[in-house]
């Protein structure tokens, strides 16, 4: 779905179980990251792009979770607070949120923070 026009809130039962990769970058969705704590199945996560939107809220611990996570970017968002600190156990490969100036999300361990205005 990435790199489209698409727009709104996304369904809390948006996200299924077994869910392994999510592209949703470069579109317009706002809202909360309700569906993201609605899944039961964590550790089946590999990739995650929900960068370049327009999300509220913070990012839910649960994401804590998703040990198998190799590429999480929420980056270019409307995004707050922290990063759930168990996420820096996952040993992430790509982590990118806006931590950087002005600091939107804090996190210690991104391995790429954007300066989203």
């Amino acid at each position: 779905m990435e790199n489209n026009n698409f727009s709104g809130n996304l369904p809390v039962k948006f996200a299924s179980d077994n869910l392994e990769r999510v592209f949703l970058d470069h579109n317009a969705f706002t809202g909360p990251l309700t569906f993201l704590s609605d899944l039961e199945d964590y550790e089946a996560l590999l990739f995650m792009d929900l960068s370049n939107n327009q999300f509220t809220g913070t990012i839910p611990s649960q994401m804590e979770g998703a040990t198998n996570l190799d590429f999480f970017d929420v980056s270019f968002n409307k995004l707050t607070g922290a990063m759930p600190p168990g996420m820096e156990a996952n040993e992430i490969e790509f982590l990118s949120s806006d931590c950087g100036t002005p600091e939107r999300v804090s996190c210690d361990f991104c391995t790429l923070c954007t300066d989203n205005p």
